[in-house]
């Protein structure tokens, strides 16, 4: 009941917004036929009789996903579940004997809705009951016509078999117009569309403005009989004609439900239309062709779905987390990639949205769940595909989360639908670089859509997770625990001629098994390393991190690191099919080699008519180089020549040989071009944030046009609040440094990707002053205080009479305040929590205040002071 409550609900405030569409063209439409003009009221008729899940999507629909009267309507249900959910005692501070009554009432709205139908179903059966009774000896006159003596009114009744009732008093010089009239009823099939349009305001009873639009449709009838009658009628035709309406317009009136009756509707306006009758203007009709086009396109359809719910990589980018613990960062993740909205059913069920955060056990992930007040949804294998594309690109988006599931519970306690996605099916094999750039979620993403629209993305279906033991069953550590780089240190005996069962090998004897051998051992080792890594990357980080400080004993540096970049390497491979990771290119004395191949393609190049030949083109991740070895004796300065290029993440190289001249061994000059120029130049950019406690770094590529125009340009000074610090940095040229004071002043291409790109925000003693209303506390880690009301004063004097003290100070900022006001505004400043009396004002401008206002700032909030 409550299900067919909240869709009559959506649907009616729907029909209403198209009914007060038309209802505002109607006054422009006055030389249009009034037939057409009833037709638009079709448009309500149709939002009312399909259901939503039958809405066409558009683009430029105004209708909104959720209606007003649902959101409300769902905000007050779920403000109940709380309620009721609580404990007696609690119960009165919540809300007070008020709210109870104000809730029961809320469970009966759907009962009440139902009464009214009833009620208004029943009036019109008993008013048709009654006019049949009194009308089953009136006498025919001629077909279907037949007097009546208990109305003074010509009507028409009946929907199978219409009859026309005329009164006795109607003279035989009106009548010829009367029956003309109700004949025109019973063409244009009036006698049907008003019984149903009167069930149709039956159903939606309590919205106003359909019954407005039903007393708007009954006048258009009549109007559109009128033109009709009128349509080649003389000016003395009009006259008689309303002069039988005037004499028809009499007591007692029908009842509203069926009839159709002369003379009884806008009696006045009518006449006068009819004195002052015009043909329809074409003009008219064009502009209703186009309103009603208008209305069906906008107020017809439901607003278009964005299937995919992901925006830009770069906004993902930066909500990204590092543990699954912050609620706050994994909400916003969750909310960017459209999953609250993803809920919605398309039929207007009604759900509710929550998520949890699985932090019990290893591995950690996360629950997405849709509560539904009736029966769940039909949910499509398309849905759940769209749901798994997000649920990836959650996981990438928080480091230490290994699944993802969402769920579907119904009202009844149905079985709930499910489906789960794990990091390792996508995020494993590109994870380093979708945590380094923007750049690589974007490429993870183009994976995922890929495997979208071709219908190869994995989920798995179910109503539970399935046993991860039985997914990895193999331990992390060996049974004596040991966490070492070396083989010694557990004991480890190479035998080529036995190896080990892989499958059941601890990762740690894994690890050391692969950093200390080569040959077969290594190779198992690793394959099985990078299976499991695809498996639970979060898990096999974990413990690889673990060896972080130890050496690796091939003499390549750190062993944890070099773990971690061996199996990127072997992934990497395994996505190209099998392709090297660093592969070589040979030409008589040219030696080419490039590492961190992705991709690579022959392109075939044309020198002459006699002579092509197949160029590979390599597409290569992050850290790539690329090397080129010209014999001595065979370049162009006739002595050995060797370069290396460092290429960038995204970056497609291309190896292009051209014939020179000819040689006993050929000569070759080599051209290769590719996109990293853009970013030997970089802007390196610091600010302080709640995240790290301190300053962090970002380093933004520019273009060639960027770092001209930043050489260029005139810089600003920035106000005494408005500090920066960022570098420009190119290969070759001195570091350039912009700090946003009177000395190094910031030129706007500088100031604009600050801002726009890396977040800077800017924050002045000015921004405190007004009514506030709230200040909060926050540490990054959870803990959260509230300052009273009665300190907030003493709170904004100290705020508004910061004093500047340049840029980043070296203090541990970990709190942050944010402090809300009357007028919807919130401000926040990072508080320095080593002691130091100071903020941070934006995101580089370090504030101060006096040790007695630094004691008292924290004796406001409650804190334990220490310095």
């Amino acid at each position: 009941m409550n299900s067919l409550f909240t869709s009559v609900l959506e649907i009616s405030w729907q029909a209403g917004l198209i009914a007060l569409a038309v209802m505002a063209v109607r006054p422009l439409l006055r030389r249009a036929p009034r037939r057409a003009v009833c037709m638009l009221w079709l448009l309500v008729a149709l939002r009312l009789l399909l259901p939503a899940r039958l809405t066409v999507e558009s683009p430029v629909s105004l209708q909104q996903p959720e209606s007003p009267p649902i959101q409300a309507y769902q905000e007050l249900r779920q403000q109940e579940k709380v309620y009721v959910s609580a404990p007696p005692e609690q119960r009165l501070e919540m809300a007070g004997p008020a709210a109870a009554q104000g809730f029961a009432l809320l469970d009966q709205l759907p009962a009440i809705w139902l009464t009214g139908v009833g009620c208004m179903a029943l009036y019109m059966a008993l008013s048709l009951l009654r006019m049949r009774w009194r009308l089953r000896a009136a006498p025919r006159i001629q077909d279907n016509v037949y007097r009546c003596t208990d109305w003074s009114t010509p009507f028409v009744l009946g929907v199978l078999a219409p009859r026309i009732y005329v009164p006795e008093t109607v003279s035989e010089q009106d009548f010829p117009q009367v029956l003309a009239h109700e004949r025109c009823h019973i063409r244009r099939w009036d006698h049907v569309w008003k019984p149903l349009a009167f069930l149709l305001l039956a159903v939606n009873w309590f919205n106003p403005v359909l019954w407005a639009a039903y007393v708007l449709l009954g006048r258009d009838m009549e109007r559109a009989c009128d033109e009709m009658v009128l349509k080649n009628a003389t000016p003395a035709q009009r006259a008689a004609y309303s002069r039988a309406l005037v004499a028809c317009a009499a007591q007692p009136k029908m009842a509203a439900v069926c009839p159709l009756a002369f003379g009884e509707v806008a009696v006045k306006e009518r006449v006068k239309n009819v004195l002052n009758y015009k043909k329809p203007a074409l003009w008219a009709v064009i502009l209703l062709v186009v309103a009603a086009a208008i209305i069906g396109v906008c107020l017809l359809t439901k607003p278009a779905e964005n299937d995919a719910g992901v925006p830009d990589a770069e906004t993902l980018y930066a909500l990204r987390t590092e543990y699954i613990g912050d609620n706050a960062a994994v909400s916003g993740i969750l909310d960017a990639l459209g999953f609250r909205a993803a809920g919605a059913a398309g039929d207007g069920q009604a759900y509710t949205y929550s998520f949890e955060v699985e932090t019990a056990s290893e591995p950690y992930g996360v629950v997405v769940r849709y509560a539904f007040t009736g029966a769940l949804p039909q949910r499509s294998a398309e849905w759940n595909r769209q749901m798994a594309q997000r649920g990836y690109i959650a996981l990438a988006l928080i480091d230490n989360a290994e699944w993802l599931r969402w769920e579907d519970i119904g009202a009844e306690g149905e079985t709930p639908v499910s489906g789960t996605v794990y990091a390792g099916d996508y995020v494993a094999a590109d994870y380093n670089a979708v945590r380094e750039s923007a750049a690589g979620l974007q490429a993870l993403m183009d994976v995922l859509q890929a495997r979208l629209e071709d219908g190869s993305i994995v989920y798995y279906p179910g109503d539970a997770l399935p046993d991860f033991t039985k997914i990895t069953p193999w331990p992390i550590l060996g049974e004596d625990g040991v966490v070492s780089a070396k083989a010694e240190d557990y004991g480890i005996v190479y035998d080529a001629a036995q190896l080990p069962d892989w499958e059941t090998v601890p990762l740690s004897y894994l690890c050391a098994y692969y950093l200390n051998a080569d040959g077969a051992y290594a190779e198992g080792a690793m394959d099985v390393l990078a299976q499991r890594y695809s498996q639970l990357p979060q898990q096999v980080r974990r413990y690889i991190w673990t060896l972080s400080g130890q050496a690796d004993p091939r003499g390549n540096g750190d062993a944890a690191e070099a773990l971690l970049r061996d199996i990127s390497r072997y992934i990497t491979s395994q996505l190209t099919g099998g392709l090297p990771v660093t592969v070589s290119y040979e030409k008589d004395q040219l030696s080419i080699a490039v590492t961190e191949v992705y991709s690579v393609v022959y392109r075939t190049v044309k020198y002459d008519e006699n002579y092509s030949e197949d160029i590979p083109v390599y597409e290569v991740g992050s850290g790539a180089q690329l090397s080129v070895i010209k014999g001595e004796g065979f370049t162009l300065y006739g002595r050995y020549n060797e370069e290396n290029v460092a290429l960038h993440n995204g970056d497609v190289v291309e190896l292009t040989e051209q014939f020179v001249g000819l040689g006993m061994d050929g000569q070759y000059a080599v051209r290769f071009q590719y996109r990293s120029a853009a970013e030997t130049a970089e802007l390196e950019v610091y600010q302080i944030t709640w995240e790290t406690g301190g300053s962090a770094k970002q380093v933004v590529p520019l273009t060639e046009e960027q770092v001209q125009a930043i050489q260029s340009e005139k810089g600003l000074v920035q106000p005494e609040w408005h500090q920066v610090c960022a570098t420009l940095h190119r290969s070759g040229e001195d570091d350039v440094r912009y700090w946003g004071t009177a000395d190094y002043p910031v030129p706007p291409t500088v100031l604009k990707i600050l801002t726009e790109q890396c977040g800077y925000t800017f924050v002045t003693p000015e921004d405190f002053r007004g009514n506030m209303t709230s200040a909060k506390l926050e540490f990054y880690g959870g803990e959260t205080y509230t300052a009273a009301k009665a300190d907030l004063p003493a709170l904004q004097k100290m705020l508004t009479n910061t004093r500047d003290y340049g840029g980043g100070a070296a203090c541990w900022f970990t709190a942050k305040l944010t402090v809300t006001f009357d007028d919807g505004r919130t401000v926040s400043v990072l508080k320095g929590t080593d002691s130091c009396a100071s903020f941070t004002f934006g995101s580089w401008n370090s504030a101060i205040v006096s040790d007695s206002e630094n004691r008292q700032f924290w004796q406001i909030f409650g804190v334990p002071f220490e310095g």
